[in-house]
C-alpha cells in the first residue's frame, strides 16, 4: 500500500491529463498487485484502503483540500462501453488469479 500511494503521491495531478491519470493508475496499480495478487489472498481492508488512494488520485483530492468524488468506484469500474474506465474491482482480480493458478495447479500438479 505505500508502494503505490508513495508512487501516486509523486506526480502531481494537475500535470496529467484525465487519459495520463487512467494509465497511470492502471499500470502501476496493476503492476504492483498482480504478483503478491496471484499468490496471496488480500484482505478486504488492504484492498478498499487501496481502493481509496486511487479513486483520490483520480479526482484530484490532496490531503489539504477534499474533493468531490462524481462516480462511485463501481461505475468507474466498468467496461469501457459500458461507460466505465475499466478500472479493475480489486477483490475480484485478486479472486481471478487465485483460481487461475489453482486452475493450472489442478490441470499439471508437477510445474514446479
Amino acid at each position: 500500500m505505500e508502494r503505490i500511494s508513495s508512487k501516486l503521491k509523486g506526480w502531481k495531478e494537475r500535470l496529467l491529463s484525465v487519459a495520463g491519470r487512467e494509465i497511470m493508475i492502471k499500470s502501476i496499480v496493476q503492476a504492483i498487485l498482480t504478483y503478491t495478487m496471484g499468490l496471496f489472498a488480500h484482505p478486504d481492508y488492504l484492498l478498499t484502503d487501496i481502493q481509496g488512494i486511487v479513486s483520490k488520485f483520480w479526482w484530484g483530492q490532496t490531503s489539504e483540500h477534499r474533493k468531490t468524488h462524481w462516480m462511485s468506484w463501481d461505475c468507474l469500474c466498468a467496461k469501457k462501453k459500458a461507460g466505465g474506465l475499466g478500472f479493475c474491482h480489486l477483490k475480484s482480480f485478486n479472486q481471478a488469479l487465485l483460481a487461475k493458478n489453482l486452475w493450472r495447479f489442478m490441470h499439471d500438479p508437477t510445474p514446479l
